[in-house]
């Protein structure tokens, strides 16, 4: 398997072309995103802005509350697997919108330097 990597003015054209629609489809998929999972954020009581670390310490300290085995008076079994799909959901959405930047990085780089195998 070889590698060829041709450039070009044309190709330097189109690659910017493929970028800006790239990056304008990743936007409005991490829009949609965020739209499907904007509940979710709200089942967890944490903002969509707050870090990786608030998420999961907000996700992990309603498990401890709602879990069926646990201790506390608010138990709830329904209550845990509404926390536990939440926090699933978010991170598949952030997921998906990394595998998508990712992606669209690809066909830039391959629209700019018309890779080959």
């Amino acid at each position: 398997m070889s590698l060829l990597i041709r450039h070009s003015r044309s190709t330097s054209d189109l690659c910017r072309r493929q970028l800006h629609i790239s990056v304008s489809a990743w936007l409005l998929a991490k829009s949609v995103i965020n739209e499907s999972v904007k509940h979710c954020y709200a089942v967890l009581s944490v903002s969509a802005s707050c870090s990786n670390d608030e998420l999961r310490d907000a996700y992990l300290s309603l498990v401890k509350k709602y879990h069926p085995d646990s201790i506390s008076g608010h138990a709830n079994a329904d209550k845990f697997a509404q926390v536990e799909d939440a926090y699933r959901r978010i991170l598949v959405g952030i997921f998906l919108c990394c595998a998508f930047f990712l992606y669209t990085l690809l066909l830039s780089f391959v629209g700019q330097y018309g890779v080959s195998w």
